[in-house]
């Protein structure tokens, strides 16, 4: 079994290539997606007849069939079910029997395990996969159901699909009502949740979402939470002082971490480009050229480079311009220019991935 399961997820990997190129902050693997189609294939492998099943399986829901058989059968469907508007409406008609069903035995006795099985996370990524964000938050606020949904991870899931395709308005609304639920449950928002509210303000590039952003980072602040966010988060947050004009804001934002991070380190050499601490802006390019103790080669955007450019004629400084031209060719010669829109860096996902980028002819790199 699992040799056969190696073979589905390498099968996988090789049949979803498109999914290296969605706008999403989580990978597939991050959300549990990958391991959710790894399982769908093994299912379709081992039905010979997946859509006499599902024909049955409409008739088992139609008769109401007890809470234990139901259970069985919801499982596999899920795991066979297609993007068809059948299909979304059985598997909306056997979510609310299970919850009618699951609510009466709780209420006549102690609900056993396999009774009380969660299946919010596994329907969102059902939903994800075939990419279906409106059934997502259909099923969200249909009131039968909606407590089936209260799981970290299924918001996360939730969110992060609305995010990737661009729905930035339902992520703030969604949120809203995910973090009051939350917060009646005495916990906090997950720092994934933060990142992709965060990014969504980014998103959304107005005066008005970049000071919701700020006022979000100093409520954290208050409680002591803004230390334990994603560095990501940071840096979000940061850039967006930097678009309001405020760049001692935004170091004084990145000053909780070090340098290591590559989101970070971009928004502090942006910062500094902003002050014209061209100085601070130098030491952070060399830093990234001199060898470290790991692997991991970092790479400056081509678009912060140009602002750092623009930056430079505006100061008119021979010595600059000559030390940047250096640190430029080197640079170039070791091959650490990421032709990517910073942008599309700092919202890139977890791991970073990002899609193809081509860049903008309109600025060189000649000498100045």
């Amino acid at each position: 079994m699992n040799i056969l399961r190696k073979v589905v997820n390498r099968r996988f990997l090789c049949q979803h290539k498109e999914l290296a190129g969605i706008r999403t902050l989580f990978t597939p693997g991050t959300l549990g997606v990958t391991a959710y189609i790894s399982n769908r294939e093994l299912e379709l492998m081992y039905t010979s007849q997946p859509e006499q099943f599902k024909e049955e399986f409409r008739g088992k829901v139609e008769l109401a069939v007890p809470l234990n058989l139901l259970v069985d059968n919801l499982k596999k469907y899920l795991h066979l079910m297609s993007s068809q508007r059948d299909d979304i409406e059985l598997l909306w008609k056997a979510l609310r029997l299970f919850n009618t069903k699951r609510d009466q035995w709780q209420q006549k006795s102690q609900i056993d395990i396999k009774k009380n099985y969660i299946f919010g996370p596994i329907t969102m990524r059902v939903l994800h996969y075939h990419d279906l964000p409106e059934c997502a938050i259909k099923f969200f606020e249909d009131d039968n159901i909606t407590h089936l949904f209260d799981q970290l991870i299924t918001y996360q899931i939730l969110l992060d699909m609305l995010y990737d395709r661009k729905m930035y308005g339902d992520v703030l609304r969604i949120y809203d009502e995910v973090k009051k639920r939350i917060l009646a449950q005495n916990q906090y928002v997950s720092n994934a949740i933060n990142a992709i509210v965060f990014a969504t303000y980014y998103r959304l590039n107005t005066p008005n979402h970049d000071e919701l952003a700020y006022d979000m980072y100093n409520e954290l602040k208050a409680c002591g939470q803004h230390e334990k966010q994603y560095r990501k988060s940071i840096a979000l947050v940061a850039a967006m002082r930097l678009k309001r004009h405020q760049p001692d804001e935004s170091l004084e934002i990145l000053s909780i971490h070090d340098d290591i991070d590559v989101n970070i380190r971009y928004v502090r050499i942006l910062s500094y480009t902003f002050l014209a601490q061209f100085e601070e802006v130098f030491r952070l390019l060399e830093m990234t050229l001199a060898p470290t103790h790991t692997d991991q080669i970092i790479k400056i955007p081509d678009h912060l480079l140009q602002k750092i450019e623009r930056g430079l004629k505006k100061t008119s400084n021979d010595n600059y311009n000559k030390r940047y031209q250096s640190i430029y060719d080197e640079l170039k010669r070791l091959d650490r220019i990421l032709y990517k829109r910073l942008d599309d860096v700092l919202c890139a996902r977890f791991p970073t991935q990002m899609a193809p980028y081509k860049p903008n002819k309109k600025f060189g790199h000649g000498s100045f």
